[in-house]
Formats: structure tokens, sequence, C-alpha cells
């Protein structure tokens, strides 16, 4: 504002100079016109001081839009968070279309189940953690880490019911978020946490686990004793007696240091057992240029190294991008569900690689996401399969939609 005062000062200063100048000249005795009659000198001065009004118009605009510049924005409007049953009403419920698929030489039947009692409803596909068939039941982790237990028909038609017997209205609820299942040849489960597990046995929680570092638990087929691991951590050797476990160390310990680590991994993924051997998934300590170091290693009863499943370098189907879950399967076969590549895979049980299937094929949907199968002792595999849902409509516009929907599958000839 300084700088338009002083400009209009200079203004008049310079019209008072040219109006004393106007009235030293003499005046002309003849009558002009109008045109006639602002002297050269005026015209000049007036132009001035339209060039001073117009700088001064300019200037009070810039400041204007100096002020605006400072002055707060208001904030545009948060998009509405959904609610997760306004999301749900937003989405298209899953149509599988389960495909008939070769693993090798053994032909993959599969069946979606159908559930009664409870919608297995999520924001995330990773809406179940492990799964087991004991019996005539079937135990399933969800999200939250509860234990769920099915009743299975014994039509040819795959029908599962919830069992309200069990825990609460057919849901228990542990001390703690479980966050795999496993069980042994006579039917006792165990569902482990890295900080405690419970151990079921009869069909009915016996005991909880306390021992220390224990991980997922996979029991071994007798059911005297099974492996814990975490990723990163000791291996440790759960024994379980009538009315409580114990642990110890097993052969993969100090993962993690390259001076006192035992044996050839830095994590572990995944255990499993098959015939004589004890399959752990997981990651090779040795470099691996260009390469992704994750295989199944297998070891005998005293636990000397066999063989290892995966290649280390390349592409194809027997590379493993991760292992999440390893078990014996058809008379002579390894089966490994490597979920990140959405991936069934078979071996031989001298690490001969047999075949693989798509699982998305398999199962008929888009992109699924399986954390854990079983193989129950009739042969049947049972898969917990996480797939999202669709948004009505052909559009992609509106708030942010995350629904996905749980499935069962029973496979035969696996």
């Amino acid at each position: 504002m300084r700088i338009a005062t002083k400009r209009i000062i200079f203004g008049a200063l310079a019209l008072s100079v040219a109006l004393g100048a106007y009235s030293c000249k003499k005046k002309p005795a003849e009558k002009k016109s109008d045109d006639d009659k602002m002297s050269p000198m005026s015209m000049e001065t007036m132009k001035a001081m339209d060039v001073i009004k117009a700088m001064d118009v300019m200037k009070a605009a810039d400041a204007m839009k100096a002020a605006d510049a400072v002055q707060p924005r208001p904030k545009p409007d948060k998009p509405k968070k959904l609610t997760f049953e306004e999301q749900l009403a937003l989405t298209t419920p899953l149509t599988p279309k389960p495909t008939e698929q070769k693993l090798g030489k053994l032909t993959l039947k599969p069946q979606l189940c159908k559930v009664e009692g409870i919608k297995f409803l999520h924001t995330s596909t990773s809406i179940f953690k492990s799964i087991q068939k004991v019996g005539k039941k079937l135990y399933v982790l969800n999200h939250k880490g509860e234990v769920l237990r099915l009743d299975v028909s014994d039509g040819a038609e795959c029908k599962l019911t919830l069992d309200k017997t069990w825990g609460n209205e057919g849901i228990y609820k542990g001390s703690r978020s479980y966050n795999r299942l496993s069980s042994d040849n006579k039917g006792n489960v165990v569902a482990s946490s890295f900080m405690g597990s419970v151990y079921i046995k009869g069909g009915k929680v016996a005991y909880e686990c306390k021992a220390r570092k224990q991980g997922s638990i996979i029991l071994h087929p007798n059911g005297k004793w099974g492996l814990g691991y975490f990723v990163g951590s000791n291996v440790q050797q759960i024994a379980f007696g009538p009315k409580e476990c114990k642990g110890k160390n097993w052969i993969l310990t100090d993962m993690g240091n390259n001076a006192k680590r035992k044996g050839p991994l830095k994590m572990v993924f995944a255990i499993g057992f098959a015939q004589n051997l004890t399959l752990v998934g997981g990651s090779l300590a040795q470099k691996v240029k260009g390469g992704n170091p994750n295989v199944v290693v297998a070891f005998n009863a005293k636990g000397k190294q066999m063989f290892q499943l995966g290649l280390v370098s390349g592409t194809g189907p027997e590379h493993f991008g991760w292992i999440h879950a390893i078990q014996g399967c058809k008379k002579g076969k390894i089966c490994v569900v490597d979920s990140n590549f959405r991936s069934l895979s078979a071996w031989t049980m001298k690490g001969k690689f047999s075949g693989a299937v798509k699982l998305n094929t398999l199962f008929g949907v888009g992109y699924p996401w399986i954390n854990d199968f079983d193989v129950d002792a009739k042969g049947a595999a049972w898969f917990i399969v996480g797939q999202s849902r669709d948004r009505k409509g052909s559009g992609r516009t509106g708030p942010m939609v995350s629904v996905a929907e749980g499935l069962i599958y029973r496979v035969t000839g696996l």
C-alpha cells in the first residue's frame, strides 16, 4: 500500500507542474475546437495518470491474491467410511466353478462344501488360518483365532453343519488367539500359538500346554510329540503327556546367527510329516544370486538331512514363492501348498517332482488365498479358501469396498 501512495503523490506533483506550465503560456486569440483546447503537455499528463491508476489497480489485485493465498483453505471432506454391513451390501456373492485337474498321474476332483449354521465373511482373504479333519468332525481355525467344529455328512454331497455341542454354540474361544491346528492318528488335536497351546483329547479340551517358545505346533502322527516353529526362532520339540507338555530344542537352532546356526535354514515357514520323514519348509541360509532360496528340506527320524524340494533359481512349477503347508498325500507322495503362487505341487518320497496344479483353476475362483489343508484317513483332502467378492455393477467408483468370502472344499484323488 505504501508503493501505491507514493505513486499517487508523484502523479499529483506531475499534474501540478503540467498545469503551471500551461497557465504561463499565452492564451491564443482565436477560438479553437474542443479537441484543440487540450495541450500536448496535458495529454501526456493524463496518460501518465492512467498508467499510474492501472498500476495501482494491478498492485491491489496482486495484494488481494496474496492475501487469499495465505488464507487457510477448507479441507475436502473425507470419503465416508462404510461399515462392513454396508460394504457387504455393495458386493456380489461368489459363484465358484471348481474344475477337475490332473496332478501328474493323479486326478483331483474338487467339491465345494455347503456349510449350514454359519457364514464365513471378513475384510481380508486370510479368513481362515488352519483346518483339520478328525473322524466325522472338521476343525477350522478362523481369522480371530477361534476354533470351530463342524459335523461332516456321510453322503456323497459335502455338507457341513456347525456342531453346537462344541464350545459356545460351535465356536471355542480360548485364553488366546490360536494360529495353527494339527492332529495325530489317534484323533488328538492341538490348537497352538506362540505363547501357548490347547490340547484336545477325545473331542474335549484336556489342558493348556504352557511350554515356552512353542510357535505353531505340528503333531507327529504317533501323537507323542510335535514340532513347534516360529519365523526366526529355534524349532522346539514338544512332548505331550496325559496332563502337561514339555519342550526342548530340536536340531534346527540359532537360525538367525551365522556363527552358531545348526541346520541349513535361516527361517522356517511350515512343517509336516510323511511316513518316516520330517518335512521343513523355509528359507536357506546360503545366498542365492538372482533366486529365491525357499525350499522344503526332508529329514529322517534321526535328524539327518535326506533331500531338498524346490528350485532355488529360475521359474516354473518346481519353484516356491513361499511354503504355507506340507503334508503326506497319496501313497509315496508329498504335497506342498504355496499360496503366494496359488499352487499345489506333488513330490515323491525321494524328492522328485511329480507335477503341480493352479489352485484358482481347481477351486474355480479368481485369486484364492489358502493357508492350510489336511488329508484325512480316507484319502480326501480338505482345503480352506479365502476369495474377495466383486463389487456390484461394472464401475469401481465410490467408497472402497473390501469383502472376502470363506469357502471349504473337499478334494478326492490325493
